[in-house]
This record gives structure tokens, sequence and C-alpha cells, in this order.
């Protein structure tokens, strides 16, 4: 049987999409202004914020827990937004892309699992997972030669904007054909920043 068929089927059986609300006690609301609306999710108290740029056209926000450094990090909550250009861009597309360009870093040891379409406040929103079971040595990206990097990606189609919510973990190499034993868990660990909501602003009073 064929190698790419293999993990296809190895991930279809352990993967799920994360969609279920967040049952951490222990995080705590962020609401956040990017462009023409808000964005609200779960961030855990035990997270940190590292790095922020709202661009004219371009943002980007990233947390990682309290006890890591930005230039050594096993897990990162990464979120990009793109101004006004919900109408020209298919998100679809988009995620395929993004596995595209990922294979051509990681074009021998790439894991990936397309979950579709979901919603989120009633926009459109695509959810995926890809990965690097060991990095390799030619590696293009700052991810460490020889970990394993894996994605957990939402992409929303909000009303004028883009949203890219990610989380990535960094791990020890793997086998694409014997997983670790937690790669569920890490897979499904985007439902710890549930429930994740597009909001409106009010109308400016007359």
């Amino acid at each position: 049987m064929n190698k790419r068929i293999i993990i296809s089927i190895l991930f279809s059986l352990i993967i799920t999409p994360a969609i279920a609300k967040n049952k951490n006690t222990k995080a705590i609301t962020h609401t956040m202004e990017i462009y023409s609306q808000f964005l609200s999710l779960q961030i855990s108290l035990n997270w940190k914020l590292v790095y922020k740029n709202h661009g004219n056209k371009e943002f980007l926000i990233q947390f990682i827990p309290k006890d890591e450094k930005l230039s050594d990090w096993t897990e990162l909550l990464s979120i990009r937004a793109s101004k006004g250009v919900s109408k020209t861009i298919d998100i679809k597309k988009m995620s395929k892309n993004n596995i595209l360009n990922f294979k051509k870093i990681c074009p021998k040891n790439m894991v990936y699992r397309e979950f579709g379409e979901t919603k989120i406040s009633g926009y459109q929103a695509n959810n995926s997972f890809m990965g690097c079971a060991s990095t390799p040595n030619s590696n293009k990206s700052s991810n460490p030669k020889g970990q394993s990097v894996l994605h957990n990606n939402i992409i929303i189609r909000g009303k004028e904007d883009i949203y890219t919510i990610s989380k990535i973990v960094r791990g020890k190499g793997f086998n694409i054909n014997n997983p670790p034993k937690d790669i569920d868990q890490i897979i499904s660990s985007m439902n710890q920043f549930y429930p994740i909501k597009l909001i409106d602003p009010k109308p400016k009073a007359k």
C-alpha cells in the first residue's frame, strides 16, 4: 500500500475535529479587536503574551507557556489576521496551500489531515492538522532539526478579514508509521481555546 495512503488512514482513525467547548477552569476569555471584528477565545492563565504586531494590513500575536522562552518553546498559540481580504481569498484553497508549503519544508515526514468546513459564530471556517514527524537537516524554517512540529489550524473567513488561529506543538521526532501515544491529545489540544467567537463591533451612537 502507498506510504501516503497509510499515513492518511492512520491519522483518520485517531483525529477528530476540535469543536468541543473549553473545560479548563484556569483559562480566561481574551477578547481582542482585530480590524473589523473582535476575536474571542480562552487562553490559560499559565500562558503569556510574547509577541504582538498590529500592522495596517497584517496582524500577529503569539502566546507560549509562562515557563518557556520564545527562543525555546514546546507550545505556541499564534493568531494571524489579514485585513480586507475575506471576499477575495478562498479559505479552502488557503488551507491546501498551507499544506503544500509545509510539504516543501518536510517532504518525507509530513503528516496531515483536513477536517473540512465548520462554522465560527456563523462564519465559514476551515479546520486542518499538519505536521512534520521529524524536521529534516535541510530545514528551511526555524524549527529545531530532528524534532516533530505539529500544527492545528483554524482559518476563519470573517466579515471583511481572514483570521488564522494555530496551536503549534514541538516534541521528540517520531516515525510517521509509529506516532507517539499522546498524538490524539496533541491534535485535539485546540479544544483548550474554545469557545472561539467572532464578534461584530457595536454600532456607533448617532
